[in-house]
Parts: structure tokens; C-alpha cells; sequence
């Protein structure tokens, strides 16, 4: 285990980098270039992110610029490089890191990923105004931001819908232990965390021997219609999209909440969608979060209905509209 102030240093042989030879068009222009450099260990991946973070006040790389300007595939690359060593340390985030390697100098890069948020204005609609890089001071303006894009529902009754047939009736949801053992052992093992630090890693680790525990609290739970407080709880992490970086409306939030709670909720809502499919309470219109109905039809639905108006002589009118702040 690497001691703090202590430098990770990895050599790499020829051997242990593949090479990559261009194909297609590119390959007229440039046939002798490599396209990329990647390491093939996945046990070499690990160790230099583990020692990563001790490297940045190492005096040997202080004469190595970082590196930004990656290529599409070192992009992708470098992903599965930080997958695997989050894995590895099983820690929810980490934060902004350097690495290095050594080896030939066609293979020596630092790169610099992961960052966190910078300044942000303090006005989101203003892009002239002042600045800000307190912790809690933009967490503020996003939390104010992320709030004030959304919809506040009216309290009160429900509307009425009108009357459905219904031929088969609602029961009540089963809970069933193989259910909850196949999704514990569904889950992805590289997703973060909720706000109760549990990591899906522990739960498709343990399966076999959650089922039934979390069989009772569910029960408990749809029993007694309650959901514990932690249940409720959602760690808001901001996502970068696009434009400047200094301006909030160009993040979008992303909710982590309970696996545990995660689990029941795909258990009810499995059990809601039966009900409508069995009854036929869905419109023929909904398209997208439905298995078998995604937007690709969508797509090729309206693609027909165009090509066919076209082909019966009639003109076609389309309205695009961008739903900018919901993804």
C-alpha cells in the first residue's frame, strides 16, 4: 500500500502497449501512423490510478504539461481506464486526478480528467455578473437553479379519469424473494451510491443472502405505507453539458438515491405496468419507458406517415420542440 508524499511510478514495455493500425481512408493519408496508445494490463490500469493521487505535488511531474487535447479513442479509452480503477478502490468519486507513465516518448502523457465545478456566476441569467468559487455558495446557486426549472404540482385531490373498462381487477403487490434475488444480482456493481453509502456492490454480492431480509422490510413497508426517512433522501450531483462552464443553466442534475429503495420501486412500479398492459390502460401514443416501445418506433412510425403523405401528393407541417432542461 502507497504511503502519502510517495511517488507511483510504472514502466511499460513495448510488449505491454497495443497498437492500433489505421484502416479505411485514413489509412491513404497516414499509413504509417498509430492511431493510439492503451495499456493491455488491467492490473496496470489499476495501480497507477491508485497512486495518482500522490502524484500531483511530486517534483517529477512538475515539467510535464497536461494534457488535454485527446483523441475521440483515447477519450473512450481513458473511460474505461477510470471505470476500472473506481472499481478497484470502490470509492464513489475521485475527485480531479493526474497519472503518468513512462515508456517511450510516444506514450508519455499526463492526463487530466474528472474536474470538479469551477466558478459560477451568481446570478445564472447574468453572464456578466460576479464570480464565486465558495463550496457552499455554489451549491446554493445550483440548488436554487435545479429547483427553479421544475414544475411545482398543485396540492390537493387527484383529477378524476374517466371511466376505463377493466376486466381483469388491481391486487395487491406479491413480494417475492427470487425477485429481489435476481435484481440484487442485476445491479450494476459500478454505480455510485446513494446519500446511505451503500454500494450495489455489497447488495449483488450478497443476494442470496438479502432476499429475505429485504423481503420483510418491503412488505413492512407497502404494509404499513411508510418508507423509512432515509428512503427520501437524494444526493443531488450536477452534470455538465454544454456551453460555458462558469454558468448554471448549463448543468443538469443527476438524483442518487437508495438501492435499496431503488429495488422496491422496480418491484411496484413491474407491478403497476402489468396492471395497465393487462387492461389496456395505455394510449397508443406513449412511446419511450416501455419495453417494445421505444422512440427508434416512434421514429419509424412518423417516418412512414410522412413517406405516405408524400406519396399521396399532401404537404406536411412539423413543429420540433427542445426540452432543453429535461435531460
Amino acid at each position: 500500500m502507497m504511503k502519502v508524499g510517495e511517488v507511483c511510478k510504472v514502466d511499460i514495455c513495448e510488449e505491454d502497449v497495443m497498437k492500433i493500425v489505421r484502416i479505411g481512408k485514413f489509412a491513404r493519408d497516414k499509413p504509417n501512423r498509430q492511431m493510439l496508445i492503451t495499456l493491455s494490463s488491467a492490473d496496470y490500469k489499476g495501480q497507477i490510478f491508485k497512486g495518482a493521487k500522490y502524484l500531483r505535488d511530486s517534483d517529477d511531474t512538475k515539467d510535464i504539461k497536461i494534457a488535454n487535447d485527446l483523441t475521440r479513442t483515447e477519450r473512450e479509452n481513458e473511460k474505461k481506464l477510470f471505470a476500472k480503477a473506481k472499481d478497484l478502490q470502490q470509492r464513489e468519486q475521485s475527485g480531479e486526478f493526474t497519472f503518468k507513465v513512462r515508456g517511450p516518448p510516444w506514450a508519455r502523457k499526463i492526463v487530466k480528467t474528472r474536474q470538479g465545478i469551477g466558478e459560477l456566476h451568481v446570478d445564472p441569467s447574468d453572464p456578466n455578473s460576479v464570480k464565486t468559487d465558495d463550496d457552499a455558495e455554489k451549491a446554493d446557486i445550483l440548488a436554487n437553479f435545479f429547483s427553479g426549472v421544475f414544475t411545482k404540482e398543485p396540492s390537493g385531490e387527484l383529477p378524476e379519469l374517466e371511466p376505463r373498462n377493466i376486466s381483469i381487477p388491481w391486487s395487491e403487490v406479491n413480494i417475492e424473494e427470487d425477485i429481489i434475488r435476481i435484481l440484487l444480482s442485476n445491479l450494476n456493481s459500478e454505480k455510485s451510491p446513494g446519500p446511505d453509502q451503500m454500494h450495489p456492490r455489497l447488495f449483488k454480492e450478497l443476494s442470496q443472502e438479502l432476499a429475505q431480509p429485504l423481503r420483510i422490510i418491503f412488505e413492512k413497508s407497502i404494509r404499513d405505507r411508510q418508507v423509512p426517512d432515509e428512503w427520501k433522501v437524494a444526493k443531488i450531483s450536477a452534470i455538465y453539458k454544454k456551453g460555458p462552464k462558469s454558468i448554471a443553466g448549463n448543468y443538469r442534475p443527476v438524483s442518487l438515491t437508495s438501492i435499496v429503495c431503488k429495488v422496491m420501486e422496480k418491484i411496484v412500479r413491474n407491478h403497476i405496468t402489468k396492471y395497465f398492459l393487462e387492461n389496456d390502460l395505455f394510449t397508443k401514443r406513449q412511446y419511450g419507458f416501455m419495453s417494445g416501445r421505444s422512440t427508434a418506433i416512434q421514429l419509424l412510425k412518423v417516418l412512414d406517415e410522412w413517406t405516405e403523405a408524400i406519396d399521396n401528393g399532401q404537404g406536411i407541417d412539423c413543429i420540433y420542440m427542445d426540452y432543453k432542461k429535461s435531460f
